[in-house]
């Protein structure tokens, strides 16, 4: 069963308004850009 941590960058920078550290943004981005949701959901597990 997989799980959906967040939907699009507003709804994850929203979630993590009060944790994001410098840099954090951009690099989302990219990765949101770059990344199908299985593989972002597999880096998340990764680092929270």
């Amino acid at each position: 069963m997989s799980t959906k941590y967040f939907e699009t960058w507003e709804e994850y920078s929203e979630r993590r308004k009060d944790h994001i550290h410098p840099g954090e943004e951009q690099y989302m981005k990219e990765v949101l850009q770059n990344y199908d949701a299985e593989m972002l959901n597999f880096i998340l597990t990764l680092i929270m």
